[in-house]
């Protein structure tokens, strides 16, 4: 009796994570089209260059749509100033078509863009004594489409997308245009279930003057029973500048 008790609730404990496959939410910094499942969550936090954190938490209100919330906060780790960056950050994901249900997948979101000190825009203002320095995190809207094909025996999946800034829009700072819009694309090869390589192209403009805000990324995934995932991603801008982040995120049930 004792031991099909134990048995019972060794199920009830492991079965949600059993049944569970983590979600690529994003490759590096671009999103996928892909979204928690109802009533499960993700806890996310990074630290980029500079000694910078980012932290998220999202929630699956149903298969087709994650809601979320996040904050940045440079010069956490060092000798630096410590700035919370404005404002702190919304998210949210809808699906059109659904990966596992359409195998082609198309969300419409809203999120921050680049992680990091490269997805922020610098304020500098004087205030009648001196200057003040504000850091304002670029958000806006988003489409992102995916279709898996499989190869050597396991699902690779090609993203690509669009994204518009819609904030800050504050003084001095300029009301996005449609030279703003951006593209991305990228992969995801997984090797074997714990252990993903992916890569991406962003900020991609139309407008050839601003070439340089192009990046080129790459990312080495650790997923640990199908809830932890631990990343090294590395960043280049077509500026010659090259970045390095470290990525924790944790998906499990909640309801």
């Amino acid at each position: 009796m004792k031991k099909n008790f134990q048995t019972i609730v060794f199920g009830l404990v492991l079965a949600p994570v059993l049944s569970f496959g983590y979600i690529q939410m994003n490759l590096v910094d671009t999103p996928t089209a892909e979204n928690l499942l109802k009533g499960y969550y993700s806890l996310y936090f990074s630290a980029y260059e500079g000694g910078g954190i980012k932290v998220k938490v999202s929630l699956g209100l149903a298969d087709w749509v994650t809601l979320g919330i996040s904050e940045d906060i440079s010069g956490v780790i060092g000798d630096g100033k410590v700035r919370f960056a404005l404002p702190p950050g919304v998210m949210a994901k809808f699906s059109l078509f659904q990966l596992e249900r359409d195998n082609f997948g198309l969300t419409l979101g809203y999120d921050f863009f680049t992680e990091g000190e490269y997805g922020k825009i610098r304020n500098v203002k004087w205030n009648g004594s001196s200057f003040e320095t504000n850091l304002y995190v670029v958000y806006g809207i988003y489409a992102a489409a995916a279709i898996p094909v499989k190869l050597f025996k396991t699902r690779q999946l090609i993203n690509a997308g669009i994204r518009y800034p819609l904030m800050p829009q504050v003084l001095p700072l300029k009301t996005a245009t449609f030279s703003d819009l951006t593209l991305f694309a990228g992969l995801s090869l997984p090797f074997t279930k714990e252990f993903t390589f992916v890569t991406e192209i962003e900020n991609f403009s139309f407008d050839f003057r601003r070439i340089e805000d192009t990046m080129l990324n790459m990312g080495f995934k650790y997923i640990a029973g199908d809830v932890l995932n631990v990343s090294l991603n590395f960043r280049y801008r077509f500026d010659g500048r090259l970045s390095r982040i470290i990525n924790i995120e944790y998906q499990n049930i909640l309801f």
